[in-house]
């Protein structure tokens, strides 16, 4: 077991599968070094990469010291590199055994607040913090990476460990870079020693501080624990010079138009890596940083600090014992080049790296002579076995998934994968999917485009154009008309796209908003649409003629929910802690609430329109009057983060859910608390239905179990296991018939809470890509989803029993 802050930081964040941490992300200031990029050979080194040179460079750029002799440029050729800007939200990655304890006020954008307190649940853990969203570059096809670093793994082996280059490496210590994952600016944390149980440590938010001021560690002195973080780049402390903590503001930050001269002063270089370079660059620098600590929309900081790395690793099958005397001298007659074999006892310190374990895998279940293997392969292994997170024993876990090994003519294995199956990200723009029923495992003539779901009922449409993630740049909200069949999305490129999802088309796009599009909701009757953006304004959007009727500067910070009142008469809307009540027809302020202390998390009318309610990060649900927003009553309790509230039918209680481990139902007329459900030890309530006559309760939390309850008495009723099938997205549709989420495999279940049963369940086309958002539509035969691809999709469901009584719930 590691002892050290980076094999821990390395082994316990790898588990989440987003490639292999890196505990030093920041670009090394040695000559030859600077940020990593795909096509760099190097080695890990205490946490962090350091570059031997690239191989997609000319031999004469100026990014190497030095080459290695006949030295040969890789050439890409048609293979693509793969880019998205979000893969990883900004803010806080836990290990599995760190949890968070309390959540604070500061200044979010999308539900994410980034002042916190956590604590070690066992011997190790682990922690990351992004400033701004996980930026990815990836080439996808591997097979010329991999035979390419096998044509020259041992030049490189030789030069790097001659007397001129002076490196102490192994064949297997090699790395090549073939994707990242960065940031802007990092924290990053581990927790271990005799045991790293009961360590606490405390973030403040604000990454401009030094280590000593920003974190906060309480250790018990009989455990010995040990907690170590780590703040970068120095350089970089937040631009506002508003801000209440963190160092002053730097003398001149370099801009972004700086920044862009001083690159056109280069010298050009040639081929598809220099171009590669440049559009990353203009990529970075061309947006502010997201900042989820603060108003940063100034920064222009790159995103150049690599948080994970993917990267390909080889190594040749060890000769047998009797290639070698007792005393280690090679015999005369054996012209079989010299590798190094570890011993026992060599005192080397190895880095963390699980991609070992798939190396010699394959030397034990084949004849090859040399195995190659990436962090990938393992993260695809897990994923088509449905195991997440990473399992500590991945020794073990190979044998028993037993993956399949393919060895080429020359020698080289490789775990075999269906590469168009699992690889291809991005369906081709305007690209139609279309299946006709659980039978249909040929392609459809004429069809090109069409892909086999399995397991599923009914059809799935791609909605064209502008749900391409090259255009949208990621979808950011979602939602359902009330009424006929209208879906909008809010991108991350501060779009707003209407669909009329009858005949697959574009209805509306709108390009008003100056900040990712942060919340939608559509008017009762269909006819409007209220938008809320990261730039702090509520936009009330004509769906009859298009374009905006009325621009409201509503809130300083990010505007995380709106809210229709059902008369159509009024809007909500939340940002930061504060609520604020607008008029729908004149756009007149009616009234502010400020009594809340943390991010406003939902906010939801009474069915009179006679109140409403608002929940917040700091645990606390308050109610107000919809005729001054003045305050009517609290629902105190809650000792976690509110997510979201709903009413029941008879509009006389409320249920709240919150990562406190407990749903609460109250009263809606002077916030007593009538029942307590709660989800178990740690756990966290992800979403909360009311049946249609109010005497049940459905529930779903971080068990992923869900739950019946009686309403009046908390009697668990019934229970439905829904295992890896439900991890993102909870949702039920608007009258709680139906509950669907996404799933760790890269699915979509719906269950019909009415029969307690699966009605469908379908396969993402891209199996690396998260479900973010669900939606139903109002009449339940439909249901939209987004996920980490930039698309949008719509989903036929299958006819439901009219005989069953539906419930209402809350759209999640």
């Amino acid at each position: 077991m590691p002892e050290n802050a980076h094999d821990v930081y390395a082994q316990q964040l790898f588990k989440l599968a987003l490639g292999y941490p890196l505990w030093e992300p920041e670009p090394k200031n040695a000559r030859g070094q600077g940020e990593v990029l795909i096509g760099d050979v190097g080695y890990l080194g205490q946490g962090g990469f350091y570059r031997f040179f690239n191989a997609m460079r000319e031999a004469e750029d100026s990014i190497h010291i030095a080459v290695p002799p006949n030295f040969k440029k890789f050439q890409l050729g048609m293979i693509p590199i793969i880019t998205a800007n979000n893969v990883i939200n900004e803010g806080p990655l836990f290990s599995q055994t760190v949890r968070r304890l309390e959540v604070g006020g500061g200044a979010g954008s999308h539900g994410v607040n980034v002042a916190f307190q956590c604590e070690c649940t066992d011997q190790q853990g682990a922690l990351a913090i992004l400033d701004t969203p996980g930026k990815r570059e990836l080439v996808q096809q591997t097979r010329r990476m991999a035979k390419y670093m096998k044509e020259n793994i041992d030049t490189w082996h030789r030069w790097a460990n001659s007397d001129e280059v002076g490196y102490s490496v192994a064949i297997e210590d090699i790395l090549f870079v073939r994707g990242w994952v960065k940031t802007s600016r990092w924290a990053v944390a581990a927790f271990f020693g005799n045991t790293g149980r009961h360590a606490k440590l405390t973030f403040n938010g604000d990454l401009g501080l030094p280590v000593s001021a920003a974190f906060r560690i309480e250790t018990q002195r009989e455990t010995a624990a040990t907690c170590l973080p780590r703040i970068g780049p120095d350089n970089r402390p937040r631009l506002n010079p508003n801000r209440p903590l963190g160092p002053a503001q730097p003398e001149e930050p370099p801009s972004l138009t700086q920044a862009q001269n001083q690159r056109s002063k280069k010298k050009k270089g040639k081929g598809r890596a220099d171009d590669m370079d440049q559009r990353r660059s203009r990529e970075m620098d061309a947006g502010p940083s997201s900042g989820p600590w603060g108003n940063q929309a100034q920064e222009q900081y790159p995103s150049d600090q690599c948080m994970f790395l993917h990267y390909f690793k080889l190594k040749k099958r060890p000769p047998l014992p009797s290639l070698k005397t007792a005393t280690g001298v090679k015999p005369q007659d054996d012209e079989s080049e010299d590798i190094e074999i570890e011993s026992g006892g060599d005192l080397r310190q190895w880095p963390y790296d699980p991609v070992i374990f798939i190396l010699n895998y394959i030397f034990e279940h084949s004849e090859a002579a040399v195995a190659v293997a990436s962090d990938i392969d393992l993260i695809r292994v897990c994923k088509n076995r449905c195991q997440y997170p990473i399992p500590d024993d991945i020794p073990r876990f190979l044998e028993d998934s037993s993956p399949e090994i393919e060895v080429t003519e020359d020698g080289l294995g490789m775990l075999r994968f269906d590469d168009v199956q699992v690889m291809d990200l991005r369906l081709p723009e305007n690209a139609n999917i279309h299946v006709e029923g659980p039978h249909n495992d040929a392609q459809a003539p004429g069809s090109p485009h069409a892909v086999h779901l399995p397991n599923h009922s009914g059809t799935c449409i791609l909605l064209p154009p502008l749900a391409c993630a090259e255009r949208c740049g990621g979808i950011s909200a979602l939602a359902y008309s009330p009424v006929g069949r209208e879906i909008a999305a809010g991108c991350e490129n501060n779009t707003i796209v209407v669909w009329t999802a009858m005949n697959r088309s574009v209805r509306f796009q709108f390009e008003e908003h100056s900040g990712n599009v942060s919340a939608l909701v559509f008017s009762p009757d269909g006819s409007k649409l209220v938008s809320g953006g990261r730039d702090g304004r509520v936009i009330i959007w004509d769906l009859i003629d298009g374009g905006s009727i009325r621009s409201l500067n509503a809130h300083q910070g990010t505007v995380e929910r709106v809210a229709y009142s059902a008369d159509g008469k009024l809007i909500a809307s939340g940002a930061d802690s504060v609520v604020k009540l607008w008029e729908a027809e004149t756009g007149n302020l009616r009234g502010t609430t400020e009594e809340h202390g943390g991010i406003i998390m939902y906010v939801v009318f009474a069915p009179d329109n006679e109140r409403f309610v608002s929940t917040s990060s700091d645990g606390s649900a308050r109610v107000w009057s919809t005729h001054t927003a003045a305050h009517v009553c609290d629902l105190k309790g809650h000792e976690g983060v509110i997510y979201t509230i709903a009413y029941s039918p008879d509009r006389k209680r409320l249920v709240t859910r919150a990562d406190d481990g407990t749903t609460r139902i109250w009263s809606a007329l002077i916030g007593d608390e009538f029942a307590r459900l709660r989800e178990g030890e740690d756990g966290s309530v992800c979403a909360a239905a009311f049946s249609a006559d109010g005497k049940e309760l459905h529930s779903v939390g971080s068990e992923r179990v869900i739950k019946t309850y009686d309403s009046f008495t908390a009697e668990l009723l019934n229970t439905i296991d829904g295992g890896n099938k439900v991890v993102t997205s909870p949702a039920f549709s608007a009258d709680g018939r139906l509950f669907a989420a996404g799933g760790e495999d890269h699915t979509i279940t719906v269950w019909d809470m009415s029969t307690k049963q699966e009605v469908a369940h379908w396969q993402l086309p891209g199996l690396t890509d998260n479900v973010n958002h669900l939606s139903f539509s109002h009449d339940n035969r439909h249901i939209a989803s987004a996920s980490d691809d930039g698309m949008v999709r719509e989903w036929e469901l299958p006819a439901l029993s009219e005989t069953d009584q539906p419930m209402c719930a809350l759209d999640i």
